[in-house]
Formats: C-alpha cells, sequence, structure tokens
C-alpha cells in the first residue's frame, strides 16, 4: 500500500480513502479531488502539496469538455460517435478527444455512452441528471461533474461535429467572458448554438436543475435565465458547427 496525498490509496483501479482522513488545508484537498479525478487513468503519481501547488496544478486542465454521446442516431441509423473524420483517420469521438487534449481541456463523455464502450477506456463517463430528462440533464451531469473535479468552465460538444478543432477550443478556453454562458450564433437572426458553447458550473447548476424540475427541456429557454456573452462567429467558428445528422451530411 502506498500512501498518496492524505492517506488515500490505490488498489488495482480502485482509490481507497482511509476512514479517518486528516485534511489539512485546501491544497490538501485539492490534491486528493485531483487524484480521484485523474489518479487511475495513468501510471501512479506521487502528488505532494508542494507538488500539487508548484508544478501539477499549473498543468491540470481546468475545463472540462463534455462530449455528448447520447443521441439515437435514428436518421444516421449508425452511432454518429464511430463515424469517421473527413481524412479517414478516426473516429469523431476520437478526433474530438485528441484535439480537446491538444488544446488543455479534460474530456468527459456525457449521456448514454454504450455504443462507445470498446473506445476511449480512460475517458470519465457522466450520466444524465436526471435520466430521461434531455440534453439538459446532460449539461447538469457535466457542470456536476467539472465542479466536483475542479473545473471553472465547461465547454459542450456534440459527437456529430467533425470540424471542431483545437484552435476553436483553445479560443473558447482563453476567453475572457465572465458570463455564464458562452456561446456563437450563426447570425444576429440565429438562436444560440448550445454546442461549442462554454458553461461556468458554479453559476448554473442549480438554476439549470431548477429549470428541469419546472418542465424547461430546451437550451434556448434555458440561456434566457443567464447573462450570455456572443462567441465570435468567426470562418473557423462557423466550420466547426458543422455536424453530421444524416447520411446527406456525409462527404462523398
Amino acid at each position: 500500500q502506498e500512501e498518496v496525498v492524505v492517506g488515500a490509496i490505490e488498489k488495482g483501479d480502485v482509490l481507497v480513502v482511509p476512514e479517518q482522513v486528516h485534511v489539512a488545508d485546501d491544497a490538501d484537498l485539492r490534491c486528493l479531488r485531483r487524484f480521484i479525478v485523474h489518479g487511475t487513468q495513468s501510471s501512479r503519481r506521487s502528488l505532494s502539496r508542494e507538488e500539487e501547488d508548484h508544478d501539477s496544478m499549473s498543468n491540470e486542465p481546468d475545463v472540462a469538455l463534455a462530449i455528448f454521446v447520447g443521441g439515437r442516431s435514428r436518421r444516421m441509423g449508425v452511432p454518429k460517435g464511430r463515424l469517421r473524420i473527413r481524412d479517414g483517420t478516426m473516429t469523431i469521438l476520437e478526433a474530438l478527444v485528441e484535439r480537446g487534449r491538444s488544446a488543455g481541456l479534460l474530456p468527459i463523455l456525457v449521456g448514454e455512452a454504450s455504443p462507445y464502450t470498446d473506445l476511449l477506456h480512460d475517458i470519465p463517463r457522466v450520466e444524465d441528471e436526471p435520466a430521461g430528462a434531455g440534453p439538459l440533464a446532460g449539461l447538469v451531469g457535466a457542470l456536476r461533474w467539472a465542479r466536483d473535479a475542479g473545473c471553472v468552465h465547461v465547454v459542450a460538444v456534440a459527437c456529430d461535429m467533425p470540424d471542431v478543432r483545437s484552435g476553436v477550443l483553445g479560443m473558447l478556453k482563453e476567453h475572457p467572458s465572465t458570463a455564464a454562458i458562452l456561446a456563437p450564433r450563426r447570425d444576429e437572426h440565429s438562436p444560440w448554438e448550445p454546442m461549442l458553447a462554454r458553461y461556468r458550473p458554479e453559476r448554473l447548476i442549480e438554476e439549470t436543475r431548477r429549470a428541469i424540475a419546472e418542465g424547461c427541456r430546451s437550451f434556448q429557454q434555458l440561456f434566457s435565465r443567464f447573462d450570455v456573452d456572443l462567441l465570435e462567429p468567426t470562418p473557423a467558428v462557423r466550420q466547426a458547427l458543422v455536424d453530421w445528422d444524416t447520411p446527406e451530411d456525409l462527404p462523398v
């Protein structure tokens, strides 16, 4: 048994925390939380408080990339995340994870992920909260997971968006907006785009839960409850908004 941080130990794929754990201060708590989120995804790491404060903390992603995978793909006929990107080198889901990591984001899969059980075993799976309440429930699950992991933002994308590049994800990550939501519009008369948007967990989670309990199922209705800043629809952003919903959308 190897002590990690404040007494937590890892046995195989299970993190075991002793019944009595002394958390000296906030730095210890951050270390333990980071280990719970990341510790079983790679080789065992020693996370002392000094490493957390001076080295590791600066390298840990503080923005989650929530990849929504729960759609039924009725029109496409196959799980859309398994479609291959334009050059055929990998699936859309694999590309989103790779590009998200390249931009410094922490990928998670949101919703019913069983069609992807053979892909990306090290990616956290997040269930809808509550189940059966549509994509807003997926957003709540992602916000709750991100808050518990210490992430300050959640960037949401869908698994049928093949052209989301690292540059656009980096733009979302680094944007100086302090609004609850940062989202693009295709033009000034178009609705907000909830996928390729950035959300602040601490600002949104409770009000989104309340909205769902009141029967809200629409992202546009949800957005009306918050301050929303516009992500400029640059050519790269417009291209990233492309999604493949039907076989007719696929490149020839």
